[in-house]
């Protein structure tokens, strides 16, 4: 699989699993559930990743730094779900969420390579192109 498919699908399992998660924080919360909250979070997580991916795509300048930035974000908010899973929730359904929230913190680390690979892999293939 190249890079940028690699990059991408990383990308889309984050996305899923961190919107999975969150979700589940407030389907299984004791209080009444805020669908409100759940939907414009779910909607800034896919801005975020799509706006982050498309600067990468494109070669644009700091695209690396920001996708760092949005993997920084999201790691602190899977980190977050996994604190909440452990005060707000019990049973199976802690083990759920803090096993996505765990799955998805090691994915935006591999997304971070994978962002710093494709970067180095467009700038050797537009060097080689310049060259002939």
């Amino acid at each position: 699989m190249n890079s940028r498919k690699k990059l991408i699908s990383m990308i889309f399992l984050t996305v899923i699993l961190f919107i999975s998660s969150n979700s589940f924080i407030f389907l299984f919360h004791k209080d009444h559930p805020n669908f409100g909250i759940v939907f414009r979070t779910s909607l800034f997580v896919v801005f975020l990743y799509s706006w982050a991916l498309i600067r990468l795509l494109t070669s644009k300048r700091f695209a690396v730094s920001f996708m760092d930035f949005v993997n920084i974000v999201y790691a602190i908010g899977f980190i977050s779900n996994i604190a909440l899973a452990a005060t707000k929730i019990s049973g199976i359904n802690v083990w759920i969420v803090v096993g996505m929230s765990l799955i998805g913190f090691i994915i935006n680390i591999l997304i971070s390579k994978a962002a710093r690979k494709f970067k180095s892999d467009m700038y050797l293939s537009s060097t080689i192109t310049a060259k002939k």
